[in-house]
């Protein structure tokens, strides 16, 4: 028969309800007797969980009976049997036990036990990538991937897919998304405007035209005297160029190098960011110290070291995150999701 709102009664919700009704049975028949041991005799449960019932009632009321399932559905305002259901699709997308009771604040006793209860099948010695069908298994990787690379952030991404947070970083690995993937897109910066870089060179240019040779000690002297009019510290261009002898390269206004400082190295920041993109591309994953030299052939090609790559930006994340290597490897993960999808 349906319930005050209308809904057919479901199995886990006659459960819930036969378990509150013995429940209640159980401490009326003890307020009665007043033997805790009788009682507990009777209605087949221990003196502890008698005790259990009777602190919860005196601190919550008759409802503190009612299963933690039935009063975590209650809080949602949706009835015990749709949460169960709800659960058990996590469980089938991929979800252990353990990442439902931990996501619900519930213990895994009680989840197994809902299942049961409401005739839901179980596979507990089976990991998730047989107890998913492959092509639903490849839809849910396939969804997360995509509303990654929409929202940039695990932590937002399990939550717009209903999915916890490490089978998230689960499901991007095996995209090749690895943690250090994710961690440079999380914290992916935009490319500088074009229109930032043209303004430092025209300064850098006005400010050769005032001082020769034009030093870092010179240039900041010049940049206080104009400060006024918004130019830019020595640590701003530096941070932009990597080194002032690029700095004044890219400016085209290498006559005005001290004389010392004309003899410069060989790679500038941009070479550092196109080798690191080409080393990603070899390896298809994020780079480090031995793997980056290691990715290329040295006897075609000359490559900055990495010393020289940390050295033009300050540290090697600095870098990865300059030359947009996590972009780089979720372009690549997406278009190899969207082959697969075209080809199937």
């Amino acid at each position: 028969m349906p319930d005050e709102k209308g809904r057919e009664p479901q199995p886990c919700d006659a459960w819930i309800e036969d378990n509150v009704a013995r429940r209640q049975a159980a401490l009326a028949f003890l307020a009665q007797n007043g033997s805790v041991a009788a009682t507990a005799r009777r209605f087949e449960v221990s003196r502890m969980t008698l005790y259990r019932w009777q602190d919860a009632v005196h601190q919550g009321g008759p409802d503190a009976l009612r299963p933690k399932i039935a009063r975590v559905a209650r809080r949602g305002a949706a009835p015990a049997s749709a949460l169960v259901q709800a659960m058990y699709d996590d469980y089938l997308g991929g979800m252990s036990l353990a990442d439902l009771a931990e996501r619900w604040r519930l213990d895994v006793a009680t989840i197994s036990r809902a299942f049961r209860e409401a005739g839901l099948a179980m596979h507990p010695r089976v990991g998730s990538r047989q107890l998913l069908g492959r092509s639903r298994r490849e839809q849910l990787i396939d969804e997360v991937l995509r509303r990654f690379a929409e929202l940039r952030d695990v932590e937002a991404t399990a939550t717009a897919t209903r999915t916890p947070v490490i089978m998230v970083r689960r499901y991007l690995a095996e995209r090749r998304i690895t943690a250090p993937a994710v961690s440079l897109i999380e914290h992916h910066r935009p490319r500088r405007r074009a229109g930032d870089t043209e303004r430092l060179v025209r300064l850098l240019r006005e400010a050769a035209e005032q001082c020769r040779p034009l030093t870092t000690e010179g240039y900041a002297e010049l940049a206080r005297r104009h400060a006024a009019h918004g130019w830019p510290s020595a640590t701003t261009i530096l941070r932009r160029f990597g080194t002032w002898n690029d700095a004044l390269r890219a400016a085209g206004v290498e006559d005005a190098l001290s004389p010392r400082s004309r003899p410069t190295a060989v790679f500038t920041k941009a070479d550092c960011i196109d080798a690191l993109r080409a080393a990603t591309l070899a390896l298809q994953g994020v780079p480090t110290h031995r793997t980056y030299m290691a990715s290329f052939d040295h006897a075609v090609k000359k490559v900055p070291t990495p010393t020289v790559v940390v050295q033009r930006f300050g540290s090697w994340r600095e870098a990865l995150l300059e030359a947009e290597v996590g972009e780089l490897l979720l372009d690549m993960a997406v278009g190899r999701q969207t082959g697969r999808a075209r080809s199937g």
